[in-house]
């Protein structure tokens, strides 16, 4: 842990060792939480009886949003555990700076995106 200490050697760590997720792994469970697709936004949105790729993730309920993010969250912490385990120790460890671990975070919400975008492609571009 004491080598992960500043964010330089924490990044170094994390780029040598991340793995990307990949939308086949979380496919099923995506599909699962977009159930009929309209249920996952806004009704204005649904008003409006057509999904665009450029704005639909902003239109999601704050309920579906927060849904997929615990999706992939859990899928990238599952495939890399090590790094998980860094943060953790990070985040308990009151002296680091909070931006220790920025590029995970980043990561994450990244991949969301990805993984979001990877979703309408296969389900919401087809309602």
């Amino acid at each position: 842990m004491e080598e992960y200490k500043d964010k330089a050697s924490f990044e170094e760590f994390f780029k040598q060792n991340y793995v990307p997720l990949d939308y086949k792994s979380i496919r099923n469970e995506m599909r699962e939480a977009a159930g009929d697709g309209w249920s996952l936004f806004t009704d204005e949105y649904k008003f409006r009886g057509k999904i665009d790729k450029k704005d639909f993730i902003v239109h999601m309920t704050g309920d579906a949003y927060c849904t997929f993010e615990e999706i992939v969250e859990n899928a990238i912490d599952e495939l890399n555990s090590g790094i998980l385990d860094i943060v953790m120790e990070i985040g308990n460890e009151m002296e680091f700076d909070n931006d220790t671990a920025e590029i995970y975070f980043d990561t994450i919400e990244k991949q969301l995106k990805e993984m979001l975008d990877a979703l309408y492609d296969d389900v919401l571009k087809d309602l």
